[in-house]
């Protein structure tokens, strides 16, 4: 019928007759009976009905939109190995810089303490930008190249934003873990930290946490901004607020009165007190050496570990709820 319609040929005519002729004569009664038995059938529906119509489920929407989350995952599996080499890269690059500064002498002190916060601090960049960029293995959110898919599928009411939220986490979480990890299990014997598990363990805790603050943060400005530029060019405005006031380049007791409560929002800061707590033991310095002092109170960092994590975890969670709702108010004003 349709090459009919594109090239008019006398014999494709004739049988485009034939069929309409046969529709009408044998199924045309049989079908209107059918659509008017259907429509009396119908409920009555109004505008709020339509409005709040939505025809599967919140387990079948988020089904499948994990199952297109991952295909799309290992479709471009490009970025994949750009992130996995970059991460590779960076794990040469502090392995060359820091390589075996054990001891906790003067020198070898100051040099895990550059390489500590170096390493919080990459993470923590990485992280927010994994999201805003597209050059890592992270799925982007809400940047305009899909978040304009996402609210053209909204308003045709394809499927909700809590179940393409979850999907969108679950879906980045493996490269999310696998990354930090990685780079933990080659850095941190080469530039032989405390060996010791618990320690181990804790600063690899610590640098998953933070990764995941700086995914959430990245989620929350994807969510807020539609330009990517934009979202881009909000970062330095919030990294280095935090950077300022994690108590490494300035000492929190330094800090005027009147903004020092900005350390308390800083997920750095916590941060750095977790791995400095995890390296060093006050045992492990004298006393009496003023110029060498125990780095967890030369810095200040005087909240405990357990409070520590448990305020980073608030603000990962607490984050990703906000990036939630500012996505939701998206769909409700388009």
């Amino acid at each position: 019928m349709m090459h009919a319609k594109e090239n008019p040929d006398p014999e494709d005519i004739q049988k485009q007759n034939e069929l309409f002729d046969s529709y009408n004569k044998y199924l045309r009664t049989e079908i209107e009976n059918e659509m008017t038995k259907l429509a009396s059938e119908a409920p009555e529906l109004d505008e709020n009905s339509f409005k709040k119509f939505r025809a599967s489920s919140f387990a079948l929407q988020f089904n499948q939109l994990l199952i297109r989350g991952f295909k799309n995952y290992f479709r471009n599996d490009i970025r994949t190995w750009v992130a996995f080499f970059q991460m590779l890269f960076i794990c040469f690059i502090v392995d060359i810089i820091f390589w075996k500064k054990g001891g906790y002498d003067y020198i070898n002190v100051r040099s895990k303490n550059g390489a500590l916060a170096g390493a919080t601090t990459f993470h923590f960049l990485h992280s927010i930008n994994s999201v805003l960029l597209t050059c890592t293995c992270f799925e982007l959110y809400v940047v305009p190249i899909e978040r304009n898919l996402f609210l053209r599928e909204q308003a045709n009411r394809m499927y909700g934003v809590l179940p393409y939220y979850l999907s969108k986490m679950l879906v980045e979480l493996p490269c999310q873990v696998i990354l930090p990890i990685l780079f933990c299990l080659i850095t941190y014997w080469a530039i032989e930290l405390r060996n010791e598990t618990g320690p181990f363990f804790q600063f690899t805790a610590a640098i998953l946490i933070l990764a995941f603050v700086g995914n959430s943060i990245g989620i929350l400005l994807g969510s807020m901004f539609g330009d990517p530029r934009m979202a881009i060019g909000i970062v330095p405005v919030v990294v280095l607020p935090t950077l300022l006031y994690a108590g490494f380049m300035s000492n929190v007791d330094q800090i005027v009165c009147w903004l020092k409560w900005m350390q308390y929002i800083s997920p750095m800061r916590y941060a750095m007190e977790i791995v400095f707590r995890a390296e060093y033991r006050a045992e492990d310095f004298s006393p009496d050496d003023h110029l060498n002092k125990y780095p967890v109170e030369a810095y200040n960092y005087d909240l405990g570990m357990g409070w520590c994590f448990g305020i980073m975890a608030f603000f990962a969670l607490g984050i990703r709820i906000a990036g939630f709702f500012c996505l939701k108010l998206q769909t409700i004003n388009t």
